[in-house]
């Protein structure tokens, strides 16, 4: 996790000199700062640093990992890496229910946003408790 911590620390880094620079320059040039770019670069800022310090602090409770070895060999990274769901519905259940929002507001539906939102919920719910439903009952 130190490797991770490190590449979003270099990246939060870049992101907040060039929220700066982006901030400076378009007062420089107009006389004003440009308030959408240099929010959207400093709040990506502070995202890419939050993802840093979690890790940073994961990496403190854990052994470390063959990937935050210098002296690490392939092999020691073999074998199982975790659990990962099989193919699921539900992805694209929010897909079609995100489109359904998307069409709403671009054709001024308003009926069709809430229609959307709500089937959006139900199958955000559904894929998140997929795998506490539990088998289903035989009759």
């Amino acid at each position: 996790m130190r490797t991770e911590a490190k590449v979003f620390g270099v990246i939060a880094a870049f992101l907040a000199v060039v929220a700066a620079g982006y901030g400076w320059w378009t007062w420089y040039t107009s006389g004003r700062v440009e308030a959408g770019g240099t929010t959207t670069l400093g709040l990506s800022a502070a995202l890419c640093a939050m993802c840093g310090l979690y890790f940073a602090f994961v990496s403190r409770r854990i052994p470390l990992r063959p990937e935050d070895r210098g002296d690490a060999d392939v092999v020691e990274g073999a074998g199982r890496l975790g659990f990962f769901a099989p193919a699921s519905y539900w992805p694209f259940g929010i897909g079609v229910a995100a489109g359904a929002g998307a069409l709403g507001i671009a054709y001024g539906q308003w009926w069709l946003l809430v229609v959307g939102l709500v089937a959006l919920l139900g199958a955000a719910a559904g894929l998140v408790f997929e795998y506490y439903a539990g088998a289903p009952r035989a009759n």
